[in-house]
């Protein structure tokens, strides 16, 4: 038997596994993992795949593992007397089979492990059990494959064995004696690397980059038989041959005209009627005229090379080879099975600097929660880290589900630094259990290239590459590349009909990733795409070519950012691009969702550079479209709304490149039902005055670029060209750090259509937002202003785009909140009873001002607390109980500078206060005794910003005012990162990570 060492796995056609790429330098300042790039970024704006270089690292008892030369009645513990099996083989005997200990488990490079290991046991904190090679024991890589090696046994077959098989005498079979499913994945190893063989099919498999289902046939017919039920679909063109066994028991992977949001699939073939040129099919929701399809995996379509045909019924493989060699001289795995390693309620594990490789599954019509992937965790796992691995030929390579119960929802889990070449469905996945999240994840460095092109029949499926439903996340630096599906797809905080689910703190972060060529076997999809609850950040990110393409209607439903229902995103420095007007629909969709802003983004050769939704996915207002730059797009915006939402708008600092602007901006019911087509779209002298008549927050809208503002563009080189509109144009906004239950969040916006109004931004994801389609009826929490004019609002420290701040005379101008409205809703009940709370101001007192109140809830003779300044000058925290200050404390120095501050005073009622000021503890003098944890502070008394119920009017200016219901431990930071990041953070800087010197370009790339 020929031997085969596991080297480095080279892979034909596509450079990945051998790729040198040095270490990113990081800056020291850069402390916090939302700072880095995780990848290379190229100042053209562009991002290269760096991954950080494997360590061995190995706990205090170590036992190796040698498939080949190893034996399990060894007692493991050095590379002489390794063992054959790992303890969690089932396969395992002796001394393997009964060891139970927190172990580090080295597998021999240049060996292949055979067997599907299911964990028994788990390791600690700080000892984990690690599976792990060492770069000093053997050659090449340690891997575990999922597939049956042949070498020899290989007979040549004949008319007589394979009489349905073209040119029987060219064909190769072997007989499959272990049970197996029905293999989609056969292979062939060489020094040079390895080689797919594929199922047979027609029309036979050929590579298009350009677009792979330009050979593929398309259906000339398609009508349902209600007698037998079934879907007939035609082609008179290829469906030609006049045996009616010639397709009957293949399966026939097509496109699909009946639904949006469809996914190529493939189904059954239940019988073939030659007079008709057609199949009949099971489900209905299939094909359609013009669309594309493949039929495979039948005998007479074995009629080439590099592909094979396996018969269920004889569990037998025909098989041709490149060249029709002999497959005796050659080195063929077939894929035997799909789950390679098995966590369930496990903890403490670590899996990294293996190769996997060469799995498959038969399921089929499975939910995306049921993936069969290599590395698979279920149940209540955390404190996992899966990095450094390689997957090559697999069925999926990481896969997590969690438990219904959100109290055993599974946590901390790193994926990193992997190489995924090929994953027939999603590749890495976190996929929900009932309502039930996961939670403080991150996802770093992983590429991935070719995903979801044979996934498990899911009509409806997105396929994505990297998938989760997360609570908390952070994604960053993965490289994606040819996807049937999305690039990247996450959901956050609960689903879209959810009214049972509380979310005090939701937290995605999703930057410098990479999604090139997705969306090739969906549509209405996002190359890059986020769902639901907010705040989330998506940022520094490219999507590219996300085609979304329909051949039987010639046009795309890929959007290159989605934003399907998401509330409160941030959207900044991303970049998306397409090939044609046709192939590439949108830059930045967004479905319903408010408290959104779309800033400094680039978008380049799309249909279009944003668009929504219309009726009961219309947009929800109180969003920001900023300093874009749209180039070479047939439309800039989109948007469809209903008429009490739309005040809350802002547009502006755009710009517009080598294509006049169109746009449009609808509330009217009438015009709705032209939302789709181009009937609505106007110039931007009559978009701006239709913004104008509704007086939204901003109505600059941008300018029309005399001159093409990307002049690299095609070169994909997105810097703006020197002296072009774009120079100077970008903006300062703010983006503040989540915290936990935010009940109140204003930023003094003007308001033009009331001045009286501040409008509102926090986002508490409570019980009460149940239908997403109705998250906008729960109402906003805006403040009321008194004894001001538009005048009174300023340009603050914080942004300069609009003036977002709100000047107090310290005499009668103050804001106050309802109790009575919002006191009746838990997600804007600014009211503290016994919990935790944090006040957040960004202010400046007029030069010497004393006493004045910042905030203040409480009843005179009541209970509730106050932020205010003392007479010295400092500001204080006061908490009230019978109409009394009971306990106080105050800064320890002087703020009433007439400079900016950043204050955030911190309430535990645990026995602890903290004031911090410009981001640093500065806690002065106390007194008072601390109540009792169990005192409430409630009180029915409207929230008052600017004075208190006695006067004490403030005299400043306030640019931003938030209250939540926790610390700063609750919303799982500190007071240095949430100052870094809202005062030196991503959005101050462009996609190279560099911060202007005076005022930024728009677009991506925003400084010189």
């Amino acid at each position: 038997m020929k031997k085969f060492i596991c080297i480095g796995l080279l892979l034909i056609g596509a450079t990945l596994f051998g790729q040198n790429v040095k270490t990113p330098i990081q800056s020291s300042s850069q402390k916090y993992s939302w700072e880095k790039p995780h990848s290379k970024v190229l100042e053209t704006g562009d991002l290269l795949w760096q991954p950080e270089p494997f360590k061995y690292i190995a706990g205090p008892a170590v036992r190796y593992i040698d498939f080949e030369g190893g034996d399990d009645k060894n007692d493991g513990k050095t590379i002489k007397t390794a063992w054959k099996h790992h303890p969690w083989d089932s396969a395992a005997m002796d001394n393997a089979q009964i060891a139970s200990d927190i172990f580090t488990y080295v597998f021999k490079k240049g060996v292949v492990y055979r067997g599907v290991l299911n964990a028994k046991e788990s390791g600690e904190p700080g000892n984990p059990i690690r599976l792990t090679s060492n770069p000093l024991w053997g050659k090449g890589e340690a891997c575990i494959y999922g597939s049956i090696r042949y070498t020899s046994g290989w007979q040549k077959a004949n008319s007589d064995l394979a009489p349905k098989i073209p040119e029987p005498e060219k064909v190769w079979y072997h007989d499959i004696n272990e049970n197996i499913p029905d293999t989609k994945e056969i292979c062939e190893l060489s020094p040079k690397g390895i080689k797919r063989v594929r199922l047979a099919r027609t029309p036979n498999y050929r590579n298009t980059p350009d677009d792979l289902l330009r050979t593929w046939n398309a259906w000339t017919k398609k009508e349902y038989d209600d007698v037998n039920k079934c879907l007939l679909l035609s082609d008179k063109i290829n469906l030609t041959q006049s045996n009616p066994e010639y397709y009957l028991g293949g399966t026939v992977w097509s496109e699909e005209d009946a639904e949006n949001m469809c996914t190529i699939w493939g189904q059954k073939i239940k019988a073939y009627d030659p007079s008709k040129n057609s199949i009949a099919v099971e489900n209905r929701k299939f094909g359609g005229v013009r669309s594309r399809y493949f039929i495979e995996n039948t005998p007479f379509l074995l009629d080439t090379t590099s592909e094979f045909y396996y018969d269920h019924s004889a569990k037998r493989i025909f098989l041709r080879l490149d060249k029709d060699k002999d497959p005796n001289t050659a080195t063929i795995e077939v894929a035997a099975t799909g789950k390679l390693i098995l966590a369930e309620d496990k903890h403490d594990i670590v899996i990294s600097g293996l190769t996997f490789g060469f799995t498959t599954s038969d399921a089929t019509r499975v939910s995306e929660n049921e993936l069969v992937a290599v590395i698979q965790l279920s149940g209540t796992c955390y404190n996992i880290e899966i990095s450094h691995n390689k997957f090559t030929y697999v069925n999926s390579a990481i896969s997590a589900r969690n438990p219904t119960v959100a109290k055993l929802t599974g946590h901390d889990i790193l994926v990193s630094d992997n190489d995924i070449h090929i994953a027939d469905d999603l590749a890495i996945a976190f996929t929900k259990g009932g309502n039930s999240y996961f939670d403080k994840i991150k996802i770093f460095r992983n590429r991935v290239y070719d995903n979801g092109a044979r996934h498990l029949s899911r009509w409806s499926s997105s396929v994505p590459a990297i998938t989760g439903a997360l609570i908390e996340g952070e994604i960053a630096g993965n490289i994606v590349d040819i996807s049937w599906g999305n690039g990247l797809n996450f959901s956050w905080g609960k689903a879209g009909r959810d009214s049972i689910t509380n979310l005090p703190f939701i937290r995605g972060l999703v930057h410098h990733n990479k999604a090139s060529n997705t969306l090739i076997g969906t549509n209405d999809y996002g190359g890059i795409e986020n769902w639901q609850g907010g705040p989330i950040f998506v940022y520094d990110n490219i999507s590219h070519n996300a085609l979304g393409y329909r051949h039987f209607d010639d046009a795309s439903k890929g959007q290159a950012f989605y934003f399907d229902g998401t509330f409160k995103y941030y959207a900044f420095n991303n970049i998306a691009t397409g090939y044609s007007w046709k192939k590439s629909s949108a830059g930045f969709m967004t479905v319903l969702g408010f408290y959104n802003m779309t800033v400094h983004n680039t978008g380049y050769r799309l249909k279009a550079f944003s668009t929504g939704a219309v009726n009961e996915l219309d947009s929800d207002g109180h969003n920001e479209y900023l300093a874009n730059i749209g180039d070479s797009v047939s439309y800039m915006f989109k948007t469809s709304m209903q008429p009490d939402q739309e005040t809350f708008e802002s547009y502006g600092n755009n710009v517009f490149s080598r294509t006049p602007f169109r746009g449009s901006f609808i509330t009217e019911q009438a015009l709705k039902r032209a939302f789709w087509g181009e009937k609505n779209l106007v110039d931007l002298p009559t978009f701006k005055k239709n913004l104008e008549k509704v007086k939204p927050q901003l109505s600059e809208v941008g300018v029309q670029a005399k001159k093409p503002v990307l002049p690299r563009a095609a070169a994909y080189d997105f810097r703006p060209a020197p002296g072009s509109e774009a120079i100077g144009r970008g903006v300062k906004f703010f983006a503040a750090f989540p915290l936990y239950a935010n009940v109140g969040e204003w930023n003094f916006y003007k308001h033009p259509a009331d001045s009286t109004v501040i409008m509102a931004e926090n986002f508490y994801m409570t019980t009460e937002y149940g239908s997403r389609n109705s998250y906008y009826k729960v109402a906003h929490n805006n403040l009321k202003a008194h004894g001001i004019t538009l005048k009174s609002f300023v340009k603050g420290k914080l942004e300069d785009w609009t003036e977002g701040a709100l000047t107090f005379d310290g005499k009668q101008t103050y804001c106050d909140l309802d109790n009575a409205v919002t006191g009746k809703k838990v997600c804007t009940n600014v009211d503290m009873t016994t919990n935790n709370f944090i006040i957040e101001v960004v202010f400046k007192t007029e030069k010497g001002h004393k006493e004045g109140a910042l905030v203040s809830k409480y009843d005179p003779s009541g209970n509730g607390y106050m932020l205010d300044f003392n007479q010295n000058g400092k500001v204080r925290l006061s908490l009230i109980t019978s109409g009394k200050t009971v306990y106080s404390i105050s800064g320890a120095g002087v703020v009433n500078d007439g400079l900016w501050h950043h204050l955030l005073a911190e309430v535990d009622r645990s026995g602890k206060t903290n004031i911090y000021v410009d981001g640093k503890l500065s806690n002065g003098s106390s007194a008072g005794e601390y109540p009792s944890p169990t005192i409430s502070l409630t009180n029915n008394s409207d929230l008052l910003i600017g004075k208190s119920p006695s006067g004490n009017f403030f005299n400043g200016t306030l640019d931003f005012l938030r209250l939540s219901k926790g610390t700063l431990s609750d919303a799982r930071t500190t007071i240095a990162e949430l100052y870094k990041w809202e005062l030196d953070g991503p959005f101050l800087r462009d996609f190279t990570g560099k911060k202007p010197i005076h005022k930024r370009n728009a677009g991506a790339i925003g400084v010189e």
